[in-house]
């Protein structure tokens, strides 16, 4: 590749095969009605941004066997969730206020923690939602699922708060450090995934499920199968934190060249997933083979928005 060549994304390994809700489109329409009605985006140019993601459509094809009240549920946390991160943690970031990002995160993780508290006076139209939202899945989650909802939420407000420190100082974190953000900010990715698998198909893995070793590794692994793929369909978009970058960053090679490598990652992460489901999905019991299934088809359908979604295209 020369100087003047564009850096280009290869095709992905994702080998399961996708599916998408039979009522996908409707969720997405039910979901841009919620955000609207709850003045959630900040100006038309906004909402149309939000239309063109097509959030409702990711959660339709992750989750799309889920009934489809708990999976309209969780595509209002996508958009929720997504938005305001971009919104009130990575922007004022970027722009020089690490702080302004550091008091959202506390104010989100106060609602979180305590849903049923009143809200401050100021409190935004997004902080409104939250608590809403939160009320709302407590409702229908389990004691065990809600735990692990608010240790996720932690975990991310943790590499929000480290990875705002970044964009404030405008440097890009080494690649270990990278890794570790990213690893913590899935820690609520982990809840976007096995939540609406779990509440949307009805059952709970049990304590002593989850926490057994190769049902953990199973969890990580997919964590991180996801992670690799959105940050290298997002690298040109959004150059300053990604794990091509970092490999840049680190090896002093050119972005190609990190691209390329962090493919073939995601390929051996991948195999090492497959493997996983393997173990898992023979060992048992239900309703493990079913949430094998579900996280392969997460996969597939997480790989298939992004030919759909208008959020991460290059401005020209």
């Amino acid at each position: 590749m020369t100087d003047f060549e564009v850096p280009s994304v290869p095709e992905l390994y994702c080998p399961f095969p996708a599916s998408v809700h039979p009522r996908a489109e409707e969720i997405e329409e039910h979901m841009m009605r919620w955000a609207v009605e709850r003045e959630l985006p900040l100006d038309e140019a906004h909402e149309k941004r939000i239309r063109r993601t097509r959030w409702g459509i990711l959660v339709g094809r992750c989750f799309p066997f889920g009934a489809f009240e708990p999976t309209l549920l969780f595509a209002r946390l996508y958009v929720l969730v997504s938005e305001y991160d971009q919104i009130f943690l990575e922007e004022p970031a970027s722009a020089g206020r690490p702080t302004r990002t550091a008091s959202n995160l506390l104010r989100v993780l106060t609602i979180i923690n305590d849903p049923e508290h009143e809200l401050p006076k100021d409190a935004t139209v997004w902080e409104r939602a939250w608590q809403e939202w939160i009320c709302d899945f407590n409702a229908v989650a389990t004691p065990f699922q809600q735990t692990r909802f608010l240790t996720g939420m932690a975990e991310y407000c943790m590499g929000g708060a480290c990875e705002a420190t970044y964009r404030g100082r405008q440097e890009r974190p080494p690649l270990a450090e990278y890794l570790a953000i990213r690893r913590f900010t899935a820690g609520l990715r982990l809840s976007f995934v096995t939540a609406p698998i779990e509440v949307g198909c009805g059952y709970e893995i049990p304590p002593g499920l989850w926490h057994r070793p190769d049902v953990t590794a199973l969890t990580k692994s997919h964590q991180t199968v996801y992670g690799y793929t959105n940050d290298i369909l997002t690298c040109l978009r959004d150059p300053e934190m990604s794990l091509p970058t970092a490999l840049a960053q680190e090896r002093g090679w050119p972005l190609q060249r990190a691209i390329e490598a962090a493919a073939d990652m995601l390929r051996q992460e991948t195999d090492a997933f497959i493997r996983l489901c393997a173990q898992v999905r023979d060992q048992g019991p239900a309703p493990l083979p079913q949430y094998v299934d579900a996280l392969q088809t997460c996969l597939a359908g997480h790989y298939a928005w992004y030919a759909e979604t208008g959020r991460y295209e290059i401005p020209h």
